[in-house]
């Protein structure tokens, strides 16, 4: 079994996800332990239990219940926030339903938030939930959705429209109303998903690799870009 995800945008979405969420809104430290050992468990199965996806849901059932038991053991132990889950069930059980229908592009898209979801081990953990917390975990899911949407409409073997990916950035607009200075990190994002629209180029297969880290890198400046505005303003 591999320690981290082989793909290593999902392996970065999980460990950037859970690490600002942290140092957004620090745990005590007796908890921070337990919140290590949840999001190995999480990188760890992360490959095998999408694989079995693939075959069926019954084959991923015990990858699902080794990542979901924890969650129900801890309110045992320690108080925590079981309410919060909701919303990455909701993601999770909606995934699961588009997976039924191969090479949906939809499935992709809102799979692609998944990684995020290790945001919410610090928020379940958390003293008191904020609002902060659910809306900065917001602005990196539709980060990565519309970024899935993009690269999507990028690969010449897909049908995706590039305007796909501009109305899943469009659902970032709550944010900047709650933290109207969220702008500075939206302009370089805005700026890229409009350009698609306006001249769709699409990526030689040769070059993937390569298009994959420098959207790794933009996420990178997006997401750390908003870590300061949220810490600071």
């Amino acid at each position: 079994m591999r320690i981290l995800p082989q793909e290593p945008s999902a392996a970065g979405f999980m460990i950037v996800s859970f690490l600002y969420m942290l140092i957004l809104t620090p745990l005590p430290l007796y908890l921070i332990p337990v919140a290590m050992t949840l999001l190995l468990i999480h990188l760890s199965t992360f490959d095998e239990t999408f694989r079995r996806l693939k075959i069926s849901p019954k084959e991923a059932a015990p990858y699902l219940a080794l990542n979901i038991i924890p969650y129900l053991v801890l309110p045992l132990f320690v108080k925590v926030n079981l309410v919060v889950l909701v919303i990455p069930a909701i993601i999770i059980f909606l995934y699961l339903y588009l997976f039924k229908s191969r090479d949906n592009p939809h499935a992709y898209i809102l799979g692609s938030s998944i990684p995020t979801l290790t945001s919410f081990i610090i928020i379940y953990l958390s003293p008191k939930v904020t609002l902060t917390q659910l809306v900065f975990w917001y602005a990196l899911a539709i980060y990565v959705s519309a970024t899935a949407a993009y690269i999507e409409s990028k690969l010449p073997w897909r049908k995706v429209d590039p305007r796909t990916a501009l109305a899943v950035w469009g659902l970032s607009l709550p944010v900047f109303i709650f933290k109207p200075c969220s702008l500075i990190a939206f302009i370089e994002p805005t700026i890229k998903f409009v350009r698609n629209v306006l001249n769709n180029v699409k990526v030689n297969p040769k070059e993937l690799k390569r298009f994959g880290w420098k959207e790794m890198s933009r996420f990178m400046l997006y997401s750390t870009l908003l870590l300061i505005l949220f810490k600071v303003f």
